[in-house]
């Protein structure tokens, strides 16, 4: 994910915000409640948190003021925004080479949710009939 400005900028503020604090990842993460590895990955920009409220929680225990905490929002929605961007072209099309394969770009987030919410159709239809087909009787047992 690095690479970003945004993404940059943000990594860069909960730096000097731990820097500030004077202590290390895993005690920070742990008054955070989130993992010291998860905190050293924001921290160098190599991703974003999915929800503003470990940035926030981070940036408390790191006795950020209302101010600094109003920045860090923006720079993380700054941020968050580039999450779902489509990435970048590595190269042209067709710069592969004769015979060789186009390399495969990661799913958009929207493509992954359209195929997940797809699977959840599917599955709630069958489950539906499944249960519609329990409840019709045969004729033999309808005898009895």
């Amino acid at each position: 994910m690095a690479g970003s400005p945004h993404v940059e900028q943000f990594a860069a503020y909960l730096r000097m915000l731990k820097n500030r604090s004077g202590h290390g990842f895993d005690r920070l993460g742990k008054q955070a409640g989130v993992s010291g590895s998860s905190l050293h990955r924001y921290c160098s920009g190599y991703s974003v948190p999915t929800n503003y409220g470990v940035a926030h929680t981070f940036a408390k225990v790191c006795g950020a003021s209302t101010v600094e905490l109003r920045e860090l929002h923006r720079l993380w929605a700054l941020a968050d925004t580039f999450r779902d961007a489509p990435p970048a072209p590595a190269a042209p099309a067709g710069a592969a080479g004769p015979g060789q394969p186009e390399p495969q770009r990661a799913p958009t987030a929207a493509a992954r949710i359209t195929r997940y919410a797809g699977f959840a159709v599917a599955a709630a239809a069958a489950l539906t009939v499944a249960g519609l087909l329990s409840r019709v009787r045969r004729p033999a047992d309808a005898r009895r």
